[in-house]
């Protein structure tokens, strides 16, 4: 299973908690970045805005709300206590 960390900020789940989930399954990491910001217009499904006025957005790596200390260490002790 690919893990996106950003896929999982657009879908308003929890990343980390994810990654014990299904430690099994997460085979590659992609690093990404996203943010999410509802209004009480549009939420995940925010319509026809342009991509600028959009609720949920993909943003550069470290502009957006991802936590990738977070991610990271957790991938990290997965890696170390996976073995060979």
């Amino acid at each position: 299973m690919l893990y996106n960390l950003s896929h999982y900020v657009l879908q308003c789940l929890d990343y980390v908690d994810n990654t014990d989930i299904y430690k099994d399954h997460n085979k590659m990491l992609q690093v990404k970045d996203a943010e999410f910001n509802p209004t009480g217009h549009q939420g995940v499904y925010g319509g026809y805005q342009p991509w600028v006025n959009r609720a949920v957005r993909f943003r550069s790596l470290g502009d957006g709300q991802v936590y990738f200390g977070a991610a990271f260490s957790k991938w990290q002790r997965l890696i170390l206590t996976a073995g060979p």
